[in-house]
């Protein structure tokens, strides 16, 4: 006799709306409505597979991460070069790696 077993697989636009939309918002305060218009299919004709207006740009990255010998994650990339990073530091020591390469240089006065 075969178990039939229900799993609850929400659809991609339901991650979207429900999870993802709210993260962006919660998160950066990009708001929900600019986040689900990234990320609506794209229509082309007839075809299936367009993707979404994210679709080239996460295709550009992994690319990038596949030619410099990045197959997995979490690997960070600063300025074109793998740094020893880890996917367990806090937002203080991200912090602390990140600083120093993003201050903005002092203005030579003449």
């Amino acid at each position: 006799m075969i178990e039939c077993v229900h799993v609850h697989v929400p659809t991609r636009l339901a991650l979207y709306r429900k999870d993802l939309a709210a993260l962006a918002l919660s998160s950066t305060g990009v708001a929900a409505a600019d986040v689900l218009a990234l990320l609506a299919r794209t229509e082309v004709g007839e075809q299936l597979n367009t993707g979404n207006a994210c679709t080239q740009e996460l295709k550009f990255h992994v690319k990038l991460g596949r030619q410099t010998g990045i197959h997995v994650s979490p690997t960070t990339l600063l300025n074109g070069m793998i740094c020893d990073t880890s996917s367990s530091w806090s937002l203080d020591q991200w912090m602390e790696f990140l600083d120093p390469h993003c201050a903005t240089p002092a203005v030579a006065k003449m």
